[in-house]
């Protein structure tokens, strides 16, 4: 629920591109699920109480119920006639990733241990965060100087009406 209303909400502040919807779950995702990572692989690493593996846990958890909603109703915005497809789609990429990294990671860790297979990972995240975010700043300031630009030819057509207008008046007058 989280994420859906973080997802509405910005869709109704800003309305527009897709992707500009998807700011405030990626700011989220971006800062909950490294640091959510790192809790819990270096405290199951360290064997830490088990509280804070929990609490890694949590946030990794609720970085993806943030994340995955948002990235559904994107798809749906971009694909909307075929929304489904592109929904199973992702879900199928979700799980063959997934797989992927259990069968690796559980080889990795072996060798590394779990605390620097989650550093991995949370720097591997945080990048693709940064990156996502990027590219919604570059489309928030391209948004913003088209929105500038219709705004001064706006202005500048209404100058030129005003301006023809008052010109015909005084000729019309007699008055130069």
């Amino acid at each position: 629920p989280v994420g859906g209303r973080l997802f509405d909400k910005a869709a109704a502040s800003r309305p527009g591109h897709p992707l500009l919807r998807l700011r405030y779950n990626n700011w989220l995702s971006m800062l909950g699920m490294p640091a959510g990572l790192l809790l819990w692989g270096w405290a199951a690493h360290k064997c830490a109480h088990l509280a804070l593996v929990f609490v890694g846990l949590f946030l990794v958890g609720g970085s993806i119920s943030v994340y995955l909603p948002a990235m559904m109703g994107y798809l749906s915005c971009l694909k909307q006639h075929q929304a489904s497809t592109a929904a199973a789609g992702q879900n199928a990429l979700v799980f063959v990733v997934s797989g992927a990294l259990v069968l690796a990671g559980s080889a990795i860790t072996t060798s590394i241990g779990i605390g620097w297979y989650c550093t991995i990972m949370a720097v591997l995240h945080a990048a693709c965060g940064i990156a996502a975010q990027l590219q919604i700043h570059r489309l928030r300031q391209a948004t913003k100087k088209e929105k500038q630009q219709a705004a001064l030819q706006l202005a500048a057509a209404d100058l030129a009406a005003c301006s023809s207008s008052g010109a015909g008046r005084a000729a019309s007058t007699g008055a130069v």
